[in-house]
């Protein structure tokens, strides 16, 4: 027995003979090859579907099951539900009393072939998400099974949002605005018999989003740059930040795979610069953050000289002079003199000085 043994007697049929529809919640969800059995005369049989005599099942939750007339029961045991409806007619083959009086009787209960399979054990899990934010969780991770079947996730409800079933998996989606916790049941099935639920708690917070500080920075227009702006960036909730985008007005950002930025400077530019970027945490909260850069034009010195001769052609006028005037009134070579003023012109051939 798997969900749980029914013994139950059912009276005050409008009249004898009729069908009387009982729900019952289990205590599991329904395993595979699961077959409803009936205590009769003291031996288990299976029940029989013929002649107004029908079993069903539905998905429903832990101790809730939709009304015998919703559109949400199907005909047989599927595995993962947590819901059974028997509709038995009085006086008929599932009637314990085996008459039509109005009243029906019937023990019984969900049950498996009998084998040494050992049930698997699923384990509660519980995560952390912002408000808002979609969620992949694999419970399976910590549920294991003692004979090392394979287990797969046959149902799943919660309280609040949705939650689906993807690549054995859980996918919740939680209300756009909701904040606080959501409890969603999830049944497993080892493929043998064997079944076990557990929970995983989501718990929705506000989530605060990035804060990005000024940076500053200086180059001339031929050197390029690289910026951690991240380095005095910041998340109140801890979370990690990740550069996601970085533009600026003259030159060129590039963003490094190390969560850096690259800028490269505009040639022949003058000023300063802006790039605006953009920080992103791990809960997809972004903020904008700027860097100031100053860039200074890159200076050449050319010197220049075209002269030939400037205050060196007024020395050689001056020492002519002088030569005219040493010959009347001294007997000093002219040639000295000479000399000294080629040595005083050699400045004005300024190609030299290197």
């Amino acid at each position: 027995n798997i969900g749980g043994l029914f013994d139950f007697i059912a009276t005050g049929l409008p009249q004898a003979g009729d069908t009387y529809t009982i729900v019952i919640p289990q205590r599991r969800p329904i395993p595979a090859n699961a077959v409803y059995r009936k205590l009769k005369n003291d031996e288990w049989v299976d029940f029989v579907v013929s002649g107004g005599n029908a079993i069903l099942s539905a998905a429903g939750e832990p101790g809730y099951c939709p009304p015998p007339g919703s559109n949400e029961w199907t005909e047989g045991l599927a595995e993962g539900d947590w819901c059974v409806q028997l509709q038995i007619v009085d006086g008929g083959p599932n009637d314990d009393d085996g008459m039509a009086n109005r009243s029906v009787v019937d023990p019984g209960g969900i049950a498996v072939p009998k084998t040494n399979n050992t049930l698997p054990v699923a384990t509660a899990d519980e995560v952390t998400i912002a408000s808002g934010q979609q969620i992949t969780i694999d419970v399976l991770e910590n549920d294991t099974d003692a004979d090392g079947n394979t287990l797969t996730i046959t149902g799943a409800t919660v309280d609040f949002g949705a939650v689906s079933i993807v690549d054995n998996k859980l996918v919740y989606t939680p209300p756009a605005t909701f904040v606080g916790v959501a409890t969603i049941e999830y049944s497993i099935s080892d493929g043998q018999g064997g079944t076990s639920n557990s929970q995983a708690i989501v718990n929705l917070t506000v989530n605060s989003a990035p804060t990005a500080m000024l940076d500053v920075a200086s180059t001339d227009d031929r050197t390029s740059l690289v910026i951690d702006v991240l380095a005095n960036d910041s998340d109140a909730d801890g979370d990690e930040l990740f550069l996601i985008s970085a533009v600026a007005t003259h030159g060129k950002a590039t963003i490094n795979i190390d969560g850096t930025l690259t800028y490269e400077p505009k040639v022949g530019f003058s000023g300063e610069d802006i790039i605006v970027y953009q920080v992103r945490d791990s809960k997809d909260a972004v903020s904008k953050g700027i860097v100031k850069v100053t860039v200074s034009g890159y200076q050449t010195v050319n010197v220049e000289n075209k002269s030939s001769g400037g205050l060196g052609g007024l020395l050689v006028i001056m020492m002519s002079a002088l030569i005219l005037r040493r010959r009347r009134n001294s007997k000093l070579p002219a040639y000295t003199l000479l000399t000294t003023s080629c040595l005083l012109a050699d400045p004005a051939l300024a190609e030299q000085w290197r």
